[in-house]
């Protein structure tokens, strides 16, 4: 049951991403992907209780610079550890009825990257290497998470 409403919350209100920086995490060199599992919603209580029941993530305050004075405060519940990720993805994918696709590409992804770090494949400057698989990843699923007409 615990799964399934995982599931059901993450048709809804979620999204399985794979962000691309432009420059790692030093701000030079090879871009690196950040994967995520995300929920934004107004309701701070429903996400902390969400966060209860999958037992991983943090809640953050979304503020943005043009928000109307009549807007609500938005609230996103975020997942950004491969670890968490694949665990939770592993989890639900049979509960899933929609965005199936999207947790399936997330999941891979989380899987080569975690064999990647324990084989411990370095570059020059502690940069992880990236496969074509994994671009191939990142861009799908950000096909598939394209708002609008496809």
């Amino acid at each position: 049951m615990r799964e399934e409403i995982i599931a059901w919350t993450m048709v809804w209100e979620g999204c399985f991403s794979l962000a691309k920086s432009s420059k790692n995490q030093k701000g030079t060199g090879t871009p690196y992907y950040r994967p995520s599992l995300q929920i934004t919603n107004t309701n701070k209580e429903l996400l902390d209780r969400f966060q209860q029941v999958v037992g991983c993530g943090k809640i953050d305050l979304r503020v943005k610079e043009d928000r109307k004075m009549n807007c609500k405060a938005k609230y996103a519940w975020r997942v950004n550890t491969q670890k968490d990720i694949k665990n939770i993805c592993e989890s639900i994918l049979p509960f899933l009825p929609a965005k199936k696709e999207q947790a399936e590409l997330l999941l891979e992804y989380c899987i080569l990257r975690l064999n990647t770090k324990l084989k411990g494949v370095k570059l020059i400057f502690g940069e992880t290497t990236r496969t074509k698989r994994e671009e191939e990843i990142y861009k799908r699923i950000k096909e598939l998470n394209k708002r609008g007409v496809r």
